[in-house]
């Protein structure tokens, strides 16, 4: 019984890997949401982002909309989503 799960769950993720890759080289999802700033226009954007983060780290655009310091209660999620 244990083998055939093993078994199974090996094929499962050989499928999905091979699935995935397909549908990652053969269709433009691939290259969906990820581009580079233009070369002629970093300078402009790297300015812009210098002026206007105040802190290193890694951030978001667009963001999720929430304050630093937002609670992560179910109650605080749902009032936010009724705006």
């Amino acid at each position: 019984m244990a083998k055939r799960i093993v078994v199974c769950a090996l094929l499962g993720g050989l499928a999905m890997f091979l699935w995935s890759s397909l549908i990652h080289m053969a269709t433009p999802l691939g290259e969906a949401g990820v581009r580079e700033i233009p070369r002629d226009r970093e300078e402009a954007v790297l300015h812009a982002m210098r002026d206007g983060i105040a802190e290193e780290g890694l951030y978001l655009f667009p963001g999720f909309g929430l304050p630093p310091g937002a609670p992560r209660d179910e109650a605080a999620q749902k009032r936010w989503q009724e705006r």
